[in-house]
């Protein structure tokens, strides 16, 4: 039985003051409704798709982010002087067969498989809601 795949995406949020930080979102539910609190997200300094196989980069997990951001397609302002996001790139993620999670993007990335990863400890992609604690991801290939 092969893995549903959820959506995906990954955002660039602009914060006045501070400057700009990376959000990678991974949905929990295959077709989740805007306003839901259903994607798990993280934050980085780093574009995950500068990374090359065998780079890791840290993460902070954040809370949960609502439906709405894993189908953007042009940026939005955020209300209260929060900042700008843009969507850098969005698509679907499945769980593979070693605790792989493959991130499939549109419009013009490649795919990428990678590991969340805690205390040295490969976090098993099978069960969703297990990779929320992550603080890094390494890409494999």
């Amino acid at each position: 039985m092969s893995e549903p795949s959820r959506p995906s995406a990954l955002l660039r949020h602009d914060v006045p003051g501070i400057g700009s930080h990376f959000d990678l979102l991974l949905g929990l539910e295959a077709h989740p409704a805007p306003g839901d609190p259903c994607a798990m997200a993280w934050r980085s300094t780093v574009n995950l798709h500068d990374l090359a196989p065998g780079e890791c980069v840290e993460l902070t997990p954040i809370l949960r982010h609502r439906g709405l951001y894993l189908e953007l397609t042009e940026p939005i302002e955020l209300s209260e002087g929060r900042g700008t996001v843009h969507p850098i790139a969005h698509g679907r993620w499945h769980a593979g067969a070693e605790r792989d999670a493959h991130l499939l993007w549109r419009p013009h990335a490649p795919p990428m498989i990678v590991h969340f990863e805690r205390d040295g400890e490969v976090l098993d992609a099978r069960q969703p809601e297990r990779l929320e604690p992550a603080t890094r991801l390494r890409r494999v290939e």
